[in-house]
């Protein structure tokens, strides 16, 4: 009796005589003839012809049980659904060519055949290792796995075992490691690469700062090496099957990064800007290094001065909020996302800043901030003016003062025009997203959202 099958993989797995049936099948209804009894005798047939066939111990191959079902098929005469059986298995042969020289890999393995070319083709442009070259040299199979694991590591930290809920009275001594106590780590059946070992550290080395560890992390190193967590790989294993039986994806950074050097997860963060040189070539920096990890950037324009205000160190004057936005779309357009996108931003000025007009019509004709969206921060007490129809107070934000009057209804709708005309600029609401902000008695009011603008957050806040 069959009870093993090689792969084409060279794996030898159960023999499953419904696979059989279920391919007979499938030919018999692409011709309009489906018939499930004479599938499961046709089945029994291919069986019998297989197992006549094999010397004895013999394990036949997935090529070896294919060519009998094609003769059987046509000994009963049922040539249309040999023809559709062999059809198939044409289509599939190609398939398989095709998704082995997308991978770079001679032969397939379980993952690589749960995702169509499509998705192959994204995950190889995309999110796959290279070399040097640009060669390929990380299967699917390896790219979930170094993130699964990456997503298990904090658990283990967080564990009772070396975490403490309350915080301690102190914190565990700073040590030096040598790196071969690293060598050989291993979750279960999982090893863990330097890149793994460097997110532990990290994790552990903030929680230690907050006093609730228990254990040093020498103490957790041995801890790991005689299998004292190893009941975690069975999450491993359940962030593994949630991303390759397609359940669940994360985001881009996650993909890019977990178990590789860079190690950021977070896709969209807020940034803050003050109102000097020092603050907004720190955040131009800082934003860099987000979009080199795969993220993107939301920013509120609105402390910068206006353009042409006054500038007493230099004694010149200023270029306002729009032409440092320009500097930050010159920046996005050099540094991709993760290496492999363009970089997002959320540009977010105050309706009464005194370049709210210039900021409006920024993006007229797509002709600059090309790697923004922009949205206009509706302030709260603004339809206090446009429902009285009162002149509207544009404040420059270096002192507070009345920089110039505006009409509130013609800038409403000159905002209304904009967003008809190209779809900039968006608009946020004050009242609506602080009315429903359950931290706005601890942090004050949000005034930005990430670069979609589907999550409001505060300065230096992410989300994933």
């Amino acid at each position: 009796m069959l009870k093993k099958i090689i792969k084409r993989d060279g794996k030898v797995v159960d023999f499953i005589p419904e696979k059989i049936q279920n391919a007979i099948f499938k030919a018999m209804l692409s011709v309009g003839k489906p018939d499930v009894k004479q599938a499961k005798e046709l089945t029994k047939k291919v069986i019998e012809k297989l197992e006549e066939s094999l010397k004895e111990k013999q394990i036949p191959t997935v090529e070896q049980v294919q060519d009998i079902v094609e003769q059987v098929l046509i000994e009963k005469g049922l040539s249309k659904v040999a023809k559709s059986y062999i059809l198939y298995r044409q289509k599939r042969a190609e398939i398989r060519r095709e998704k082995q020289q997308i991978l770079n890999k001679k032969e397939l393995d379980e993952i690589d055949k749960k995702f169509d070319i499509n998705a192959l083709q994204v995950l190889a442009s995309r999110y796959l290792a290279k070399d040097i070259n640009g060669r390929i040299v990380e299967s699917p199979k390896e790219l979930f796995e170094r993130v699964a694991i990456h997503t298990t590591i904090p658990s283990i930290l967080y564990d009772e075992k070396v975490f403490s809920k309350k915080k301690l009275k102190n914190k565990q001594k700073d040590e030096e490691i040598n790196e071969k106590e690293f060598t050989g780590l291993k979750i279960g059946k999982y090893s863990l690469n330097q890149y793994h070992i460097e997110g532990l550290i990290r994790v552990y080395k903030r929680l230690n700062k907050e006093k609730h560890m228990k254990k040093s992390l020498s103490e957790i190193i041995k801890m790991i090496k005689k299998g004292q967590f190893n009941e975690y790989e069975k999450e491993i294993e359940d962030y593994f099957y949630l991303m390759t039986d397609k359940k669940f994806m994360p985001n881009t950074p996650v993909l890019v990064n977990f178990g590789r050097p860079l190690g950021m997860g977070m896709a969209c963060f807020v940034l803050d800007i003050e109102d000097s040189l020092i603050s907004i070539m720190e955040t131009l920096k800082n934003a860099a290094l987000i979009f080199k990890a795969g993220g993107g950037c939301g920013y509120n324009f609105s402390k910068l001065r206006p353009k042409g205000d006054y500038i007493s160190t230099t004694n010149g004057r200023s270029s306002g909020p729009i032409a440092f936005m320009t500097l930050y779309d010159k920046m996005t357009e050099v540094i991709k996302q993760g290496g492999v996108r363009r970089g997002a931003n959320m540009g977010i000025l105050d309706s009464d800043h005194p370049d709210i007009e210039e900021f409006i019509t920024a993006k007229k004709e797509n002709k600059q901030l090309t790697n923004f969206n922009i949205s206009v921060f509706l302030k709260e007490d603004f339809w206090n003016y446009y429902k009285k129809n009162k002149p509207y107070p544009l404040i420059n934000p270096r002192d507070g003062k009345v920089w110039k009057y505006i009409n509130p209804k013609a800038l409403f709708n000159m905002i209304v025009y904009r967003g008809w005309e190209s779809a900039e600029p968006g608009l946020l609401f004050d009242d609506n997203i602080n009315k429903y902000n359950p931290l706005l008695k601890h942090f004050g009011k949000i005034y930005a959202t990430n670069p979609c603008g589907e999550v409001v957050l505060y300065p230096n806040e992410s989300c994933d």
